[in-house]
């Protein structure tokens, strides 16, 4: 973990770090929890970098905040959980489709309220995958 003071536009705020995983950061802002995807660039991820940016990422928003799978596939991983709360753009889930990795993205900041699916899961398109709560 990790403690930051940050002023932006004039404003105070406190902020922890925490490492989820080799993908996801947990960042506290002032006592708010948020799940966020974030890459190292360090020496050895920069080279790295171009490769990461070229997959896919992709979401589709349901009636409800639901996120739909935008094409069938298989569900790689499940980025979050229940609870969560996750920034605009952040990874929820990862699938494949037609070899390619996608990973499907939060469409706005909010909290998972459900999550429809499980790792290994075949989806059809349009299928729910996760609820948002925004």
């Amino acid at each position: 973990m990790a403690k930051y003071k940050l002023k932006l536009a004039e404003k105070d705020y406190e902020v922890e770090v925490h490492e989820k995983d080799d993908e996801r950061l947990e960042v506290v802002i002032d006592g708010e929890h948020f799940v966020v995807e974030a890459s190292r660039l360090d020496v050895e991820t920069a080279a790295a970098a171009p490769r990461a940016r070229a997959k896919k990422r992709s979401h589709s928003l349901g009636a409800g905040g639901q996120v739909l799978a935008p094409m069938p596939g298989v569900v790689l991983e499940l980025h979050v959980q229940v609870g969560d709360k996750v920034a605009a753009e952040a990874r929820l889930l990862s699938m494949e489709s037609m070899k390619m990795e996608t990973a499907i993205t939060a469409p706005s900041a909010g909290v998972v309220a459900k999550i429809h699916v499980a790792k290994g899961q075949k989806v059809a398109a349009g299928q729910a995958l996760i609820d948002l709560e925004t």
